[in-house]
């Protein structure tokens, strides 16, 4: 990435600067989110044709059947939207993230004229975050009808422990969740992710650590989560530290690790900026 600025107007004082974090956009989240929606209501609707057939007392054969058939149809749907979902969610992300980006920029270094010029490293990270939405987008309705066709099995064979009506509702609720959580987890993602490659290519080569810094941070002492984890291992430990876009922790920088509300603070160094 190079920086374009007009080198009369930088104010090189002070070499070294924080810059603020580029956080996620919300409406980035909620447009990613009501996306999601749209394949979760045509699954509880799919679902809800297989509980009416279940109540009116059809044979199993004829649930089976209609079962296939709607899995079929449903996933063939999730599969031909994720494409689209995923380019939409990504182009908007990119878009906010520069410009939030180069803000915090302007900011920082006191200047009134600033655009970026996005490096390889940005196109890198679009290009791993859309595989792995795509993936994610096609995977809802494969989990969801994986829940159904084992609620239905355990119906036919007596081993379910409550009514069939009862458990597919509240599948389409577990459903509903995993796509809430898609949105904001993969939010969270692309953000850290267009961050560390932004600044990484514009030569901003680390940044400190700042946690939410309340009782849901993962080690906190006394908080909800005063151990580390797997998946976390312990942020509370790293507020305030300084790491290496290079060399990231175990888990990942912040925002990496899921549902992660970390954030990355970039240490700017005026004297290493690639700026034209």
């Amino acid at each position: 990435m190079t920086i374009i600025i007009n080198p009369n107007e930088l104010d090189d004082k002070k070499n070294v600067r924080k810059g603020q974090p580029v956080r996620p956009n919300r409406s980035v989240k909620v447009n990613y989110r009501n996306a999601l929606y749209d394949i979760t209501r045509m699954l509880g609707k799919n679902t809800q044709e297989i509980t009416s057939l279940y109540a009116s007392g059809a044979p199993a054969v004829q649930i089976m059947d209609q079962l296939n058939d709607a899995i079929a149809r449903s996933q063939a749907r999730a599969d031909a939207e994720a494409e689209r979902i995923a380019e939409q969610f990504l182009d908007d992300a990119n878009i906010q993230n520069k410009q939030r980006f180069e803000n915090m920029l302007k900011q920082s270094l006191g200047v009134d004229y600033l655009s970026t010029i996005s490096g390889e490293n940005t196109a890198i990270a679009l290009q791993v975050a859309r595989a792995a939405n795509v993936g994610l987008i096609k995977s809802i309705a494969s989990e969801h009808w994986s829940k159904v066709l084992l609620a239905v099995n355990q119906n036919l064979s007596g081993t379910l422990n409550m009514p069939l009506t009862s458990r597919l509702k509240q599948i389409g609720g577990i459903t509903t969740k995993r796509a809430q959580l898609i949105a904001r987890d993969q939010t969270s993602k692309i953000t850290s992710q267009l961050n560390q490659a932004r600044q990484f290519d514009a030569g901003i080569k680390s940044y400190t650590w700042r946690t939410a810094e309340d009782e849901r941070v993962v080690g906190t002492p006394g908080g909800l989560y005063p151990k580390g984890n797997k998946a976390h291992r312990n942020h509370f430990a790293r507020n305030g530290k300084k790491f290496y876009w290079k060399n990231p922790p175990s888990d990942g920088h912040p925002g990496d690790a899921i549902n992660c509300r970390c954030i990355a603070i970039p240490n700017i160094e005026i004297s290493e900026l690639n700026t034209l």
